[in-house]
């Protein structure tokens, strides 16, 4: 199975290159969570919390939004908030190729 690549940029600006394979991980949060940070993702993958936002800085992924996650972005006061998604509902495949996401700290903005 051909490795896939994702650039996240963490809340202090630092930069991480992440290699996996598709469905390796549930969610892009899953895989943030073993490789970055483990304090995002509250409410572990419900879109109740809102933790584990994060902003599409490069990519055009095909993922589809639900109601329960725009509901809870709406919920996060940033500008652009549309350019927001929650790790948790994004999964993990090979449209995320060469994305660039970066977390946001929406405990600052909530």
């Amino acid at each position: 199975m051909t490795s896939e690549t994702i650039q996240i940029t963490d809340s202090f600006g630092n930069s991480y290159s992440l290699n996996y394979k598709k469905n390796e991980y549930p969610s892009l949060l899953e895989l943030i969570k073993d490789h970055i940070i483990t304090s995002i993702g509250d409410c572990k993958g419900r879109a109740w919390c809102g933790t584990c936002a994060v902003r599409l800085l490069k990519g055009n992924p095909q993922i589809d939004i639900e109601t329960p996650e725009m509901q809870k972005l709406q919920e996060i006061k940033i500008n652009n908030w549309t350019e927001l998604r929650l790790a948790c509902q994004i999964p993990l495949n090979s449209s995320l190729h060469k994305n660039h996401w970066e977390i946001i700290d929406s405990r600052k903005h909530m």
